[in-house]
């Protein structure tokens, strides 16, 4: 019986003989009966075991359809299977078998298995013997705007991790998701014009990165912010608006926030105070 006609059964609405001759088929483990060897035909299968369509819900019944697919070059059924495998769905996790699938939809051009090697990666999760492929997986995404992959480049580079420290290629990839408006990347770049990492020294530009960062409400940033209107670096001295931000990242759990806002607020005039108190509490 062809693989065809037992799919038209179950199009056909005949759950029955579809059912009995699937469970033979399933029973013999011999493909083989089948006369023609049918990858998306497999792949269905899987589909049907997988969702419970049509038959009882089996995950092993659906990997093993899913296997014979894959084995014949699907990508779909590559990637479901390393999906299935890395997330333990309906079965323990094997993140070795996994990667296998992955790589196999991968070195087909499934964007979405790259993704998942990358990912893998940086989790620490499988073995990496093909790190240079992963990472131009991870630098194909970030060339093409994931923010998520470009914050990890700029993290392994200025990290040193799994690449040649790089502090410039680092602040490069910080950069980038800086400008898609990512607050803590524009935390981390104001921290490098501001003190001279990798990038020229200028408490300007780490003011406006600050700015940012702080109006969206990242912590580390409103204190630095509070910092350089204190110090006057980038900006007039300010104890105002040093309160202000300040108190901002204080009542967000930032203790060293709260000191430096006590202190300043001890050379504030009550009208002062009350003026930044009412600053940093307007949006």
């Amino acid at each position: 019986m062809s693989l065809s006609l037992l799919l038209c059964m179950h199009r056909l609405h005949i759950p029955g003989l579809y059912a009995g001759v699937m469970a033979l088929c399933l029973l013999l483990c011999v493909p083989g009966v089948m006369a023609q060897s049918d990858s998306a035909s497999y792949f269905r299968l899987g589909q049907m075991h997988e969702q419970g369509r049509g038959v009882a819900r089996d995950v092993h019944a659906a990997m093993r359809w899913y296997r014979l697919a894959a084995e014949q070059g699907h990508l779909e059924a590559q990637y479901t299977l390393g999906r299935m495998l890395a997330n333990g769905e309906g079965i323990p996790p094997d993140d070795r078998r996994a990667q296998h699938w992955y790589r196999l939809a991968a070195a087909q051009g499934d964007r979405r298995a790259q993704r998942a090697l990358w990912e893998m990666l940086l989790a620490e999760r499988g073995t990496h013997e093909d790190l240079p492929r992963l990472l131009e997986y991870l630098q194909k995404d970030a060339s093409e705007g994931d923010l998520t992959a470009q914050k990890a480049l700029a993290d392994l580079y200025a990290r040193g991790q799994r690449v040649a420290r790089d502090y410039r290629a680092a602040a490069q990839w910080m950069r980038k998701a800086a400008e898609q408006n990512d607050a803590d990347s524009q935390y981390a770049l104001g921290a490098m014009y501001d003190h001279g990492y990798a990038l020229p020294q200028d408490y300007l530009l780490a003011k406006a990165w600050y700015e940012r960062a702080a109006e969206q409400g990242q912590r580390e940033a409103q204190f630095a912010l509070g910092e350089l209107y204190l110090q006057g670096r980038g900006a007039e001295v300010d104890e105002l608006l040093a309160h202000k931000w300040f108190n901002r990242a204080a009542a967000q759990g930032h203790a060293e926030a709260l000191t430096q806002r006590d202190r300043v607020a001890r050379n504030l005039g009550p009208e002062q105070l009350l003026e930044a108190q009412e600053m940093a509490r307007q949006e």
